[in-house]
Protein backbone atom coordinates (compact mmCIF):
# COMPACT_ATOMS: atom_id res chain seq x y z
CA UNK A 1 0.00 0.00 0.00
CA UNK A 2 1.67 3.07 -0.83
CA UNK A 3 -0.64 6.10 -2.03
CA UNK A 4 -4.10 6.26 -0.07
CA UNK A 5 -6.84 6.78 -2.34
CA UNK A 6 -10.07 8.02 -1.10
CA UNK A 7 -12.82 5.51 -0.46
CA UNK A 8 -14.23 3.39 2.26
CA UNK A 9 -12.07 0.65 3.64
CA UNK A 10 -12.62 -1.21 6.48
CA UNK A 11 -9.53 -2.98 7.14
CA UNK A 12 -8.00 -3.30 10.18
CA UNK A 13 -5.41 -0.73 10.80
CA UNK A 14 -2.44 -1.84 10.29
CA UNK A 15 1.33 -0.13 11.05
CA UNK A 16 1.67 0.38 7.80
CA UNK A 17 -2.04 1.93 6.78
CA UNK A 18 -1.73 3.74 10.44
CA UNK A 19 1.42 5.43 8.76
CA UNK A 20 -0.80 6.08 5.61
CA UNK A 21 -3.61 7.70 7.89
CA UNK A 22 -1.39 9.75 9.35
CA UNK A 23 -0.08 11.50 6.29
CA UNK A 24 -3.74 12.70 5.72
CA UNK A 25 -4.30 16.44 6.64
CA UNK A 26 -7.98 16.93 6.64
CA UNK A 27 -8.42 14.61 10.00
CA UNK A 28 -12.30 14.69 9.26
CA UNK A 29 -12.07 12.34 6.40
CA UNK A 30 -10.66 9.33 8.76
CA UNK A 31 -13.15 7.46 10.34
CA UNK A 32 -11.80 5.08 13.06
CA UNK A 33 -13.22 2.87 15.35
CA UNK A 34 -12.58 -0.36 17.65
CA UNK A 35 -13.08 -3.61 16.61
CA UNK A 36 -16.59 -5.11 17.35
CA UNK A 37 -16.01 -7.72 20.06
CA UNK A 38 -18.90 -10.01 18.73
CA UNK A 39 -16.79 -10.35 15.83
CA UNK A 40 -13.60 -8.98 16.61
CA UNK A 41 -11.85 -12.72 16.36
CA UNK A 42 -13.15 -13.06 12.83
CA UNK A 43 -11.43 -9.94 11.68
CA UNK A 44 -8.24 -10.73 13.25
CA UNK A 45 -8.29 -14.04 12.22
CA UNK A 46 -8.46 -13.17 8.66
CA UNK A 47 -5.37 -10.55 8.91
CA UNK A 48 -3.70 -13.73 10.13
CA UNK A 49 -4.90 -16.27 7.67
CA UNK A 50 -3.56 -13.46 4.90
CA UNK A 51 -0.17 -13.44 6.30
CA UNK A 52 -0.17 -16.97 6.90
CA UNK A 53 -0.65 -17.79 3.59
CA UNK A 54 1.50 -15.51 2.44
CA UNK A 55 4.17 -17.11 4.37
CA UNK A 56 3.27 -20.80 3.66
CA UNK A 57 3.50 -19.61 -0.29
CA UNK A 58 6.98 -17.51 -0.18
CA UNK A 59 8.73 -21.05 1.77
CA UNK A 60 11.28 -22.60 -0.81
CA UNK A 61 12.91 -25.53 -0.98
CA UNK A 62 15.33 -27.91 -2.94
CA UNK A 63 12.92 -30.26 -3.92
CA UNK A 64 9.06 -30.23 -2.90
CA UNK A 65 9.49 -32.80 0.06
CA UNK A 66 12.13 -29.89 1.99
CA UNK A 67 9.22 -27.07 0.80
CA UNK A 68 6.62 -29.35 2.52
CA UNK A 69 8.30 -30.49 5.32
CA UNK A 70 9.44 -26.85 5.72
CA UNK A 71 5.68 -25.25 5.64
CA UNK A 72 4.35 -28.42 8.14
CA UNK A 73 7.74 -27.00 10.50
CA UNK A 74 6.10 -23.46 10.60
CA UNK A 75 2.41 -24.43 10.73
CA UNK A 76 3.25 -26.32 13.86
CA UNK A 77 5.13 -23.98 15.42
CA UNK A 78 2.22 -21.72 14.71
CA UNK A 79 0.12 -23.87 16.25
CA UNK A 80 2.23 -24.82 19.26
CA UNK A 81 2.49 -20.65 20.05
CA UNK A 82 -1.69 -20.92 20.19
CA UNK A 83 -0.95 -23.87 22.60
CA UNK A 84 1.01 -21.54 24.84
CA UNK A 85 -1.26 -18.39 24.95
CA UNK A 86 -4.55 -20.19 24.68
CA UNK A 87 -3.95 -23.59 26.28
CA UNK A 88 -7.65 -24.53 25.68
CA UNK A 89 -7.47 -23.76 22.25
CA UNK A 90 -4.97 -25.85 20.51
CA UNK A 91 -3.48 -29.11 21.97
CA UNK A 92 -0.28 -31.28 20.77
CA UNK A 93 -2.66 -33.62 19.27
CA UNK A 94 -3.47 -31.17 16.45
CA UNK A 95 -0.23 -30.87 15.18
CA UNK A 96 0.03 -31.64 11.57
CA UNK A 97 1.83 -35.33 11.22
CA UNK A 98 5.47 -34.73 10.40
CA UNK A 99 4.63 -35.55 6.82
CA UNK A 100 1.79 -33.41 5.97
CA UNK A 101 -0.92 -35.58 4.36
CA UNK A 102 -4.12 -35.01 4.46
CA UNK A 103 -6.77 -37.73 5.41
CA UNK A 104 -9.54 -37.60 2.20
CA UNK A 105 -11.22 -40.93 2.74
CA UNK A 106 -12.32 -43.82 5.50
CA UNK A 107 -11.99 -47.46 3.72
CA UNK A 108 -13.02 -50.17 5.82
CA UNK A 109 -15.21 -53.26 5.25
CA UNK A 110 -18.54 -52.25 5.71
CA UNK A 111 -18.18 -50.90 9.65
CA UNK A 112 -17.35 -47.37 11.52
CA UNK A 113 -14.13 -47.11 12.53
CA UNK A 114 -13.93 -45.48 16.19
CA UNK A 115 -11.83 -42.20 16.05
CA UNK A 116 -11.98 -42.41 12.29
CA UNK A 117 -11.40 -38.60 11.19
CA UNK A 118 -13.41 -36.94 8.41
CA UNK A 119 -12.12 -33.20 7.77
CA UNK A 120 -15.63 -31.15 6.63
CA UNK A 121 -14.39 -28.14 4.55
CA UNK A 122 -14.22 -25.20 6.99
CA UNK A 123 -14.82 -27.27 10.68
CA UNK A 124 -13.02 -29.39 12.85
CA UNK A 125 -12.43 -32.98 12.04
CA UNK A 126 -15.61 -35.18 13.15
CA UNK A 127 -14.81 -38.41 15.08
CA UNK A 128 -16.55 -40.65 13.56
CA UNK A 129 -16.97 -41.78 9.20
CA UNK A 130 -18.72 -44.73 7.82
CA UNK A 131 -16.77 -47.19 5.80
CA UNK A 132 -15.96 -45.89 2.78
CA UNK A 133 -17.49 -42.55 2.99
CA UNK A 134 -15.34 -39.72 1.21
CA UNK A 135 -14.98 -36.69 3.02
CA UNK A 136 -17.43 -33.76 2.45
CA UNK A 137 -16.06 -31.05 0.29
CA UNK A 138 -13.06 -34.04 -0.52
CA UNK A 139 -11.45 -35.12 -3.69
CA UNK A 140 -9.60 -38.02 -4.86
CA UNK A 141 -5.84 -37.15 -4.40
CA UNK A 142 -2.82 -39.38 -5.17
CA UNK A 143 -1.62 -38.32 -1.88
CA UNK A 144 -0.88 -41.52 0.26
Amino acid sequence: MSDLQPGVYQHLVTRELDGLLRTVSDRDLIDRRSLDLADSHETLVRHLAALTRRALRSVRGENDAVRLARQVEIVNRVADLLGDLVPEAASPEEMVEGRGRAALDCQGPGRRWPGALSAPTGGPPHRQCAAGQRAPGSQRSAMS
